[in-house]
């Protein structure tokens, strides 16, 4: 039984991962941050949710603390095409911190 509630567990956070990233997409970053910080809450180590945080506090001109996401999504050892993606966000991110 325990088994499953784990299964079950991760089903939940991987479809609000995933709900939080489709709102980002759809332009609507506060609603998809806000789903996001609940994924990060119960997963901290989610790095698709620090991710997709750090996208959209970068839209919504929080440029600090999508650095800070950025960061703490590297951390969480992603892939390395993951990696390079990142690694863009972030350079773009600081850039846009200091504009």
């Amino acid at each position: 039984m325990g088994n499953l509630k784990k299964m079950l567990r991760k089903w939940k956070i991987n479809r609000m991962t995933g709900r939080g990233i489709v709102l980002i997409k759809l332009n609507k970053d506060k609603k998809g941050l806000k789903l996001l910080a609940k994924v990060i809450e119960i997963d901290p180590g989610n790095q698709m949710a620090w991710t997709g945080k750090g996208l959209a506090l970068s839209r919504l001109r929080r440029y600090g603390e999508a650095i800070a996401a950025y960061k703490k999504a590297l951390l969480l050892d992603p892939s390395d095409e993951e990696r390079k993606q990142l690694d863009v966000l972030l350079k773009r991110a600081k850039e846009q911190d200091k504009g």
